[in-house]
């Protein structure tokens, strides 16, 4: 079984932001109240974390967008042998040291259907450096992943897991979702 996963290093920074996202303390809605916890997006002691799949090749660019302006990714729970999906992970409200430095690693992990882990990687860094913005703002991780499945895979559901760690706090954010390979 051969699985081309590859780590995207098409970023120049070690993260972006987007002000059109803000946030004040964990995830909140547009009229700025409290966002239930799904599995995909989470709050832990105000420092959020949230992962989306998508098929969009362009996400990058649609993240450079200017300031205002909210970018839009389809989300999918399917991919099909032969595409690309990009799995992004995005966070919130970090906590800086003295000199305004924000240290986030994270652990991903992509699991096959049949419990066969397919890739680990432990304590990547995810983001580590002065934010560009307000902590509250939304800033995507450097740790995306573009994933293709091969004829040769195993087809049925494939689980991607993420831990996010701010290093200035003591939990992880752990967060967790699922396409179909057909």
């Amino acid at each position: 079984m051969k699985l081309r996963i590859a780590f995207l290093v098409t970023m120049l920074f070690l993260g972006f932001s987007s002000d059109s996202f803000s946030q004040s303390y964990g995830w909140k809605d547009g009229n700025n109240g409290p966002v239930t916890d799904t599995a995909s997006r989470r709050s832990v002691d105000g420092f959020g974390g949230m992962m989306i799949i998508t098929p969009d090749a362009d996400w990058e660019e649609k993240w450079n967008t200017p300031s205002g302006t909210s970018p839009f990714y389809k989300k999918v729970n399917e991919a099909k042998v032969g595409e690309t999906i990009y799995i992004l992970s995005f966070f919130s409200n970090p906590k800086s040291n003295p000199l305004h430095v924000v240290n986030i690693s994270c652990d991903i992990q992509i699991i096959q259907p049949d419990g066969t882990v397919a890739m680990t990687e432990k304590n990547r860094p995810c983001f580590h450096g002065v934010l560009g913005g307000a902590p509250e703002m939304i800033y995507m991780t450097n740790a995306a992943v573009g994933f293709m499945g091969e004829e040769k895979d195993p087809k049925g559901v494939w689980t991607v897991k993420l831990a996010m760690k701010d290093q200035l706090r003591t939990e992880p954010v752990m967060l967790t979702q699922s396409f179909t390979l057909k």
